[in-house]
């Protein structure tokens, strides 16, 4: 009996493996994904990726939330990767770049109705010009717990931020870098229009993107991150 009872356990302790998945965007464009599951009722990431980049950018990221028990679905947005559409680079207008806002919401469609994950479950990260898409993907996602927003800018390829910001109703985690300056200042100025007080913005050493969890001199920032976003997606206590 002690040895089953310790196998569970161990068993419970190991990261999910990666799954490659795909789905479809409601406009019908083809997605491809990376889904790896969390330990049972914790949250989930839909992980959103930066302009030209795919979903292995998250590496870091999905390694220290399976550590945690997090899930991850991490998504290459339309036109990068191995998801269908037209490329990226080929895009010359707004509106295609607002239509990866499709995608997001295809991934957290893909969670409810094929991994039984509900929106409460359901934060939304992104990087670069996947920050702005999370942003704004999730003021029509108020059941989702929180935001993270790693080098957002105020407008990328005419994705805005401000308007999304102060339409969101969760807790969001802003980062950047000083020598990033672009990102660093829309970040901070963004944190001013977020409506709850438990959003906060997070210095990091370099990089841009998910590249501010790599190296020693980010370490503290990338623990500080994980610290962060550990007491925001851990319902309070009784009575508090």
């Amino acid at each position: 009996m002690a040895v089953w009872v310790l196998g569970l356990l161990l068993w419970a302790c190991v990261p999910a493996r990666a799954e490659k998945v795909a789905f479809k965007a409601a406009d019908g464009v083809a997605l491809a994904a990376e889904w790896r599951a969390p330990r049972r009722g914790q949250p989930v990431f839909v992980l959103l990726h930066g302009l030209g980049a795919g979903r292995g950018e998250w590496r870091t990221f999905q390694a220290r939330a399976a550590a945690a028990g997090w899930g991850t679905l991490a998504v290459d947005m339309r036109g990068h990767g191995e998801s269908g559409g037209p490329r990226y680079d080929t895009f010359r207008t707004p509106a295609a770049w607002l239509a990866l806002e499709a995608d997001a919401r295809a991934a957290m469609d893909w969670l409810a109705k094929s991994r039984h994950v509900a929106p409460e479950r359901v934060a939304l990260a992104g990087a670069s010009l996947g920050a702005n898409i999370a942003a704004r993907t999730a003021v029509d996602e108020p059941r989702s717990p929180l935001l993270v927003l790693l080098s957002p800018g105020w407008s990328y390829q005419g994705v805005t931020l401000p308007d999304a910001v102060a339409a969101c109703g969760r807790p969001i985690v802003f980062a950047a870098a000083a020598e990033d300056a672009y990102a660093f200042k829309s970040a901070q100025e963004a944190l001013r229009l977020a409506k709850r007080p438990e959003s906060v913005f997070l210095r990091a050493a370099h990089g841009h993107g998910v590249g501010m969890l790599d190296g020693d001199a980010n370490k503290a920032f990338a623990d500080d991150l994980f610290r962060r976003l550990a007491e925001l997606l851990t319902p309070p206590s009784p009575g508090k």
